[in-house]
């Protein structure tokens, strides 16, 4: 793939990147190479943050890569070094927590390969597998500060919980916090299982370290240091994350049913050995949800070595796996109710099944262990039994979907159909023709799955006598793993469709904005230079969110160009609206009379309650040339009267800032048609014509900046308090990190002079 250069992209073709993930990118380290870091994005949602929307990953250090090499291949080239990574790190756990290099090297391959991560890149989900590929090292640093506390005490953990540090920091920015989230929290889980059993730790020895940093407390204070000390490390993008995430729509309306949308369907678990037991890889996904979200295939190999594992430490991690799986299975459970009101955040994450990718290095030391303890002592008296009767089942299974009636398919239908999100409608899920075809594709998977069931009840049997059998249950292990990793290599064209006629009335509208009636296309504008009302992400400004359902629900009622939308429209700057006929072909509809960039208004009403405020804005009679409404009284308050009340004149502009020329003819408010955020500022460029300059939000979701009578040269600022304290809390704990690794580097050469 990577041979190819930038003329495919790892990804499915209607996938996130062609959508999100490359115009983002694109944009955000365009703007870099030409030096500036970008913390506003002009293009979407008439304008909303964008270093503070963690998916921008524009602190995340291999993503400097685009800076070198043309977008699409560094995309592929971040693909195929994160799968590695990920690999990699499993398999260095896997030999510091005792496996042999066979083991280690099965372990990595499930790391790797194992679908709740694999399949995150046919989905072009680049910041899900820059983030995971970083759980095994958070682990694997945790672990070594553990074992190293009971072996040599503190002054010896102490490195590793650096490492943690700096592991926990990386996986912050690499851009998808839910992982990072549930990676603290299984990395919770584990600390506290040595807290409560202290000779899960390998290695225990006399430490020398006081009381306060018992063996007992310890595990839990290395976790601590690690999660402080990597959210230290990552302050600029964590502050200015939760700074932006507080003003988001998402934030603003979690809920336990908005957090259990993504659960892991329970029939889904079937996956673990039956990949494509509901389409995919060439057949259409008609189960719930999405594919991969919602697959969690490891092989049935690897399942049955994850099942040899004997020991305390396999006990732990099959503990862990298990409770991963019980909390992904989300709203199939009553207990997800309980666990995501006592755990502070679930909330505000959907998608609970994302949990399987979590306990991935899990399932990978369990499958190996399971391996070194069959090669060294052969298989268990009763495995092959239970592999066998497990294949016998499966194949009982397969005879009942096979030969069922539609009763059987209508109800199974039924189920597939209660997801709000598939990709095969309910209605094709009825129709006959489609049933007869997903059936014989379930009936073949499952025989598949039996046959590898079978082959490993075989393997156990011979390995009763000959353990050396065992090395075929890995082979097997790895074949599937392999299989599937090819059958999901899909590529997508180096960009999306975007019809030229769209394209050159965007670049005709100039500062004046477009929307697409399909918002797939929405982020398209980021690569062409153009400005959209709207955007494809799930992180759109509350405020903004609101207008823009307000305005869409007069549309859906009387027309896009409903004289109650005229004053709605014309205050965001709307000049097209781009969409498709019935035959396929693009379509424009053009409206008339955007308002400029900024301008000055005399008469302002306060209107402190916003659902008032929207229906005002939705009125015939509403003049966005002549009024503002606002939140708050105005101070200067403005002073109505005849003629203009002055002129504006744009003097300079970026992605962050906004140079003005105000001549107030008296006391006024100036209107800027861009999206309103807390962090934007105004000042005085050289003279100040009154004593201080406050945005305010006006028309729910735009900019005011009130204006005392007389000339005004200002600046619009973004400059997130967020991101300004967080660059001072990086730089330090940057600081004071490195001199921390230094000495402790000092000390070891000093111990160790060879």
């Amino acid at each position: 793939m990577l041979l190819q250069g930038d003329a495919v992209l790892l990804s499915s073709p209607r996938s996130d990147m062609l959508l999100q993930y490359l115009p983002w990118r694109v944009f955000g380290f365009g703007e870099m190479a030409r030096g500036n870091l970008a913390l506003w994005n002009p293009h979407l949602f008439s304008g909303r943050p964008f270093l503070g929307d963690f998916q921008s990953a524009l602190l995340y250090p291999p993503n400097l890569v685009h800076l070198l090499l043309p977008h699409r291949l560094a995309i592929n080239l971040t693909f195929v070094a994160h799968l590695w990574l990920a690999g990699t790190l499993v398999w260095a756990w896997g030999r510091r927590s005792g496996l042999t290099r066979p083991a280690a090297t099965l372990a990595g391959l499930v790391g790797m390969l194992g679908a709740p991560l694999l399949l995150h890149v046919e989905g072009g989900h680049l910041t899900h597998v820059c983030t995971i590929a970083w759980t095994p090292a958070v682990l694997l640093c945790l672990d070594e500060a553990i074992r190293a506390r009971a072996a040599a005490g503190v002054r010896a953990a102490a490195g590793w919980v650096l490492a943690a540090m700096a592991a926990t920091a990386l996986q912050v920015l690499a851009g998808h916090p839910q992982f990072a989230y549930y990676t603290a929290l299984v990395s919770l889980a584990f600390a506290a299982a040595h807290v409560l059993a202290p000779s899960l730790a390998a290695r225990p020895g006399t430490g020398s370290s006081t009381a306060f940093l018992g063996a007992r407390a310890w595990p839990l204070l290395a976790w601590v240091g690690a999660w402080i000390g990597g959210a230290a490390l990552a302050a600029a993008q964590v502050l200015a994350g939760v700074e932006t995430a507080l003003e988001s729509s998402r934030w603003q309306t979690a809920s336990a049913a908005f957090s259990a949308t993504f659960s892991l369907p329970a029939e889904n678990l079937l996956t673990l050995i039956a990949p494509h037991l509901f389409g995919g890889a060439g057949h259409a996904y008609f189960g719930r949800w999405y594919a991969w979200e919602v697959t969690v295939f490891v092989g049935g190999a690897t399942v049955v070595l994850a099942a040899l594992a004997r020991g305390r430490r396999a006990r732990l991690e099959a503990a862990i796996v298990l409770l991963a799986l019980v909390v992904a299975l989300g709203s199939e459970l009553p207990v997800f109710g309980l666990v995501s009101r006592l755990i502070p955040g679930f909330l505000v994450f959907r998608a609970p099944a994302r949990l399987a990718a979590v306990a991935l290095p899990f399932i990978a030391l369990l499958a190996a262990r399971g391996y070194d303890a069959a090669r060294q002592s052969g298989a268990p008296a009763r495995a092959w039994l239970c592999a066998g009767l497990a294949a016998v089942g499966l194949a009982g299974l397969a005879a009942l979907v096979s030969f069922s009636g539609a009763g059987a398919w209508s109800a199974l239908a039924a189920r597939l159909g209660t997801a709000t999100v598939r990709e095969v409608p309910a209605s094709v899920l009825a129709d006959p023709g489609f049933a007869a075809a997903a059936r014989a594709l379930m009936t073949r998977e499952l025989l598949v799955a039996t046959a590898g069931l079978a082959a490993c009840a075989v393997l156990l049997a011979v390995a009763r006598r000959r353990p050396g059998a065992t090395h075929g249950l890995a082979l097997l292990a790895a074949a599937e793993l392999i299989a599937f990793a090819h059958a999901h290599r899909t590529t997508a064209p180096p960009a999306m469709p975007y019809p030229p006629v769209w394209r050159a009335a965007a670049a005709a509208a100039g500062e004046a904005r477009v929307r697409h009636t399909r918002e797939w296309f929405a982020n398209q504008g980021m690569l062409w230079g153009h400005l959209d009302v709207w955007g494809y992400d799930a992180g759109v400004p509350a405020r903004y969110a609101s207008l823009i359902l307000a305005i869409d629900a007069v549309a859906e009622q009387e027309g896009e160009s409903a004289p109650r939308l005229r004053g709605a429209l014309s205050m965001l700057r709307w000049r097209h609206l781009f969409g498709v006929t019935p035959q396929g072909q693009p379509a424009i509809v053009s409206f008339e009379d955007p308002l400029p960039r900024a301008l000055l208004v005399d008469q302002a009403a306060v209107v402190p309650d916003r659902g008032q405020m929207l229906r005002r804005l939705t009125r015939a009679d509403f003049e966005p040339r002549r009024q503002v409404l606002l939140e708050t009284p105005p101070e200067p308050a403005p002073a109505a009267g005849p003629g203009p009340p002055g002129t504006v004149r744009v003097i300079a502009s970026s992605t962050d800032s906004l140079d003005l020329d105000v001549e107030a003819a008296r006391a006024a408010v100036l209107v800027v048609t861009d999206a309103f955020a807390r962090g934007w500022r105004a000042a005085a460029v050289g003279e100040p014509g009154q004593p201080r300059y406050e945005v305010l939000p006006a028309n729910v979701a735009l900019r005011a900046v009130p204006l005392a009578a007389g000339r005004h040269r200002l600046r619009l600022e973004y400059a997130p308090p967020g991101f300004r304290a967080g660059r001072i809390v990086s730089l330090a704990a940057l600081l004071a990190w490195t001199s921390a690794a230094v000495m402790i580097a000092r000390r070891r050469e000093t111990a160790h002079p060879s």
